[in-house]
């Protein structure tokens, strides 16, 4: 698969947790030499200038591994969302489908294993009854109210961690320890350039320092073999 995941979005309620999410999955727990540690497909930033948008979509979701779905009462209702979700189950698996509720409500029923449609406003109706049962998802509805959505804000991170941990198909602590080595080998790192960088500087001041003193040296000499 070229791509990791496939985000689904409304532009209109999620325009800005959508990118934010996409830089955390692909900067956690990355290492130092890697550009991205997942590639997610988000369409502002994957789609080609091309006229031919939908089917550029379909490209994005067939190379796809996973779905992610940012759950809205605005997303459920969006065509394109829908459009999305839509091929998405008549070429690939629902269980690879993954949910982000972003706003509203989704509530999940025991009996009938099934959402309840009174409490659940933020899935398409497309999504009743394919579930055999409660799907994966996870609650970014308080991160998305926070100025800082980034992964140095404890809480976007958290579960930023459960989403990553189940595209890397590890466990949460597992993936949250590798993400902890390579933030200590990445300071590390910057230590070890930094000192370099000081002594360089250090080691260029010298050498010019001593430059200096010997031109100095040749000026005296040369003044003095005129004198003689």
């Amino acid at each position: 698969m070229l791509y990791n995941a496939f985000i689904s979005y409304s532009h209109a309620a999620d325009g800005k947790l959508a990118p934010a999410l996409q830089s955390g999955l692909e900067k956690f727990a990355k290492p130092w030499y890697k550009i991205r540690d997942l590639n997610i497909f988000r369409d502002e930033a994957s789609l080609s200038a091309s006229p031919h948008l939908w089917s550029n979509i379909q490209k994005g979701l067939e190379e796809s591994e996973y779905l992610i779905y940012l759950a809205s009462p605005v997303s459920a209702s969006s065509h394109w969302v829908t459009k999305e979700i839509e091929y998405w189950l008549a070429h690939k698996s629902i269980d690879k489908l993954l949910i982000v509720l972003t706003e509203g409500e989704i509530a999940w029923d025991n009996k009938t294993n099934n959402f309840l449609n009174a409490e659940t406003n933020s899935l398409p109706g497309i999504l009743d009854k394919k579930f055999s049962e409660e799907p994966f998802y996870i609650d970014l509805r308080t991160a998305r109210t926070h100025k800082d959505l980034s992964l140095s804000n404890p809480i976007f991170k958290k579960e930023v961690l459960k989403l990553a941990a189940h595209l890397h198909n590890k466990e949460p602590k597992d993936l949250a320890g590798e993400e902890v080595a390579a933030h200590r080998k990445m300071i590390w790192i910057r230590n070890v350039a930094i000192t370099i960088l000081v002594f360089l500087f250090i080691a260029a001041i010298g050498a010019a320092w001593l430059a200096f003193q010997n031109a100095r040296e040749a000026i005296k000499e040369r003044n003095i073999a005129q004198a003689n």
